[in-house]
């Protein structure tokens, strides 16, 4: 999976990072904040790596959103066929009683 940057930002003064990265899901944000007695001491690079994590985080949250939902719909499904084999199952039972109910009841009259 390919990220591209599109766009970043460091801010000297208030310390703080942002990158948005996009893929073939969307555009992620990701920010940064330097405590200000650390601005001098961390370059800015720091703050973009972080930052860029941040967002890959943020992409993260998003695929796991997705198939979770997924997941669910599976599940769902798999279920719903678990009581279609279940009432099929009733419905084939009731049809053979049905049946032998009818063979009895031809046989009866035959005799008759």
């Amino acid at each position: 999976m390919k990220n591209k940057i599109i766009n970043s930002n460091f801010d000297e003064k208030t310390g703080i990072s942002r990158i948005t990265i996009q893929n073939k899901y969307g555009k992620f944000t990701g920010f940064s904040f330097c405590h200000p007695d650390d601005i001098e001491n961390i370059s800015m690079y720091a703050g973009y790596r972080y930052a860029e994590t941040r967002a890959g985080i943020e992409f993260a949250k998003y695929r796991l959103k997705q198939e979770k939902t997924k997941l669910n719909t599976i599940q769902n499904l798999l279920k719903e066929i678990d009581l279609i084999k279940e009432d099929k199952n009733k419905t084939i039972k009731h049809i053979w009683k049905k049946e032998k109910e009818y063979k009895d009841n031809v046989q009866y009259f035959k005799d008759v």
